[in-house]
This record gives structure tokens, sequence and C-alpha cells, in this order.
């Protein structure tokens, strides 16, 4: 559906509904692979502490057990795998953290876990 066909007469409150019925319809069950997500990094990754919050399609991951350079290990991963995570340095984080994007189907998500479970062991390796 067109946005200006959704703004035409719409009360705001009324927009932001349709727009995130839409969004959801477009979008993977975010709280399932948030949930999915986080119980695959603890049973596959423990070094590795997802930060459980309330945020939506962005999850927080907790590297400072085997990096205190964000920016470092997230260009490893990058190199290594070709999966793209975030620096928490980008967002002023202390260090050792990392953000990643569950907002995605379900096999591309099984696809990133397994690229930084992959990561991580070489990380801890090299």
């Amino acid at each position: 559906m067109e946005l200006s066909t959704l703004i035409k007469g719409a009360e705001i409150g009324d927009l932001i509904v349709r727009l995130i019925a839409i969004w959801n319809a477009d979008h993977p069950n975010v709280a399932m692979a948030k949930e999915t997500y986080i119980n695959a990094i603890k049973e596959r990754i423990p070094q590795i502490k997802p930060v459980e919050s309330d945020a939506t399609y962005l999850m927080w991951l907790d590297c400072t057990d085997i990096a205190s350079d964000s920016d470092e290990l997230k260009d490893f991963i990058c190199e290594r795998s070709g999966l793209y995570v975030s620096s928490g340095s980008a967002y002023r984080s202390n260090g050792g953290f990392l953000r990643f994007n569950i907002a995605c189907p379900q096999k591309m998500l099984e696809d990133g876990l397994k690229r930084l479970e992959k990561s991580v062991k070489e990380w801890k390796c090299s």
C-alpha cells in the first residue's frame, strides 16, 4: 500500500497503527526470533552473553569475556565469515559489545548464528 494512501484522512494514531501492521506483516516474528537467538547464543557460544532488553530487532552481545576492543572483534568476524555486526564503540559502549540485527528470515538468522559461532571459535585460537 502506498504511504500517500495511508496518510490521506488518517488520524496520526490510526496511521501509526496501520504502519506497524504493515511492518509486522513484512517481517518475521521478532519476539520469537529474539528468544530463539538468545537461547542459541547461550547454548552454542557461552563466551558471549546476549543482553536481554525490550528493544525490537537489535540485539546487543556482551563479548567482554573474549574481547575488550569491539572494533577489532567486529572486523575479525567480518573478515573471517562475511557477517556484518556493529561495534559497540559506534554507540559509545565501553568496548567488547557488538550489535546484531535479528529482523530477518529464520534461515538468514541461523546462517548468521553459524558464522558468529565459527568466528568466535577462530578468534579464541588466534
